[in-house]
């Protein structure tokens, strides 16, 4: 799910047009604030937002989202692009930085490259956390003198990295 964040009621619906064309369910804020609770409440993969808004800029919201969730891929999208503005966006971890207007086709790509990087980021916590939750060699049976020595080398090169 796409949360889609602008004080412009016509850009909110643009975008969730094109995430409907892509087959993606979406919902919207018209601020800053909105978007927190939005994001909150509901499973969030992707965030599109507006830089310039009333109370909270996108790069504000940004930061707060950082501090909710690391891995939240955010596109920052803008009618007044700074190169200083790009930099700070990508220092606090934007996923993008589209000047508006922007072209369809170039949205849609970084909407699903960012999907698509959730996605594997999501995948590889999981795969991590099972792997650190798997059941040591201390589990295997044999106590005979072959298979002591087969735990003692595991032991000396377990911690190692082999290609």
């Amino acid at each position: 799910k796409v949360l889609v964040v602008d004080d412009e009621r016509k850009m909110r619906r643009l975008l969730q047009i094109l995430l409907e064309r892509m087959g993606i369910d979406s919902v919207a804020a018209e601020s800053g604030e909105e978007a927190l609770r939005c994001f909150q409440a509901e499973k969030i993969d992707l965030i599109l937002t507006d830089l310039k808004m009333p109370g909270m800029t996108g790069l504000e919201l940004l930061a707060k989202l950082r501090e909710l969730d690391a891995d939240v891929p955010v596109i920052l999208l803008t009618a007044f692009g700074t190169v200083q503005t790009a930099v700070d966006a990508m220092k606090l971890g934007a996923f993008d930085y589209v000047l508006k207007p922007f072209d369809l086709e170039a949205v849609e790509l970084i909407i699903r490259k960012a999907l698509e990087m959730r996605q594997y980021r999501t995948e590889n916590r999981y795969l991590r956390e099972r792997v650190q939750q798997a059941p040591a060699f201390e589990s295997l049976v044999g106590s005979s003198a072959a298979m002591e020595a087969v735990y003692d080398l595991i032991r000396r090169i377990g911690p190692t990295r082999s290609a």
